[in-house]
């Protein structure tokens, strides 16, 4: 166990020292461990009405992948979207580029 433990160490550090997001997996033959690193002091850019409306609507990206960038849940990005008179698209629907 003590494998799966320094491993799940030196990813973290070495992500944390690289200022490096995301998730990663760290198993051995009993165990995986998966885990999220989120860097709490990012700006919260889903907040401004530019940044949004250029993510959601010019760059097509989902709900999910702005939800998964902040932290946040998907009905949260929608809040904000509806705040700022951004329209949405029908659910399942993916911009096409």
């Amino acid at each position: 166990m003590e494998d799966i433990v320094g491993d799940v160490v030196s990813t973290l550090r070495m992500m944390i020292e690289n200022g490096v997001e995301g998730t990663a997996t760290a198993t051995n033959g009993q165990y995986t461990v998966n885990f999220t690193l989120i860097d709490k002091t990012k700006p919260k850019y889903y907040r401004d009405p530019k940044w949004l409306a250029d993510a959601y609507l010019m760059q097509g990206r989902t709900m999910q992948d702005i939800a998964t960038e902040f932290d946040i849940s998907p009905a949260a990005v929608n809040q904000w979207l509806v705040k700022h008179d951004i329209p949405t698209r029908p659910r399942g629907q993916k911009r096409d580029l």
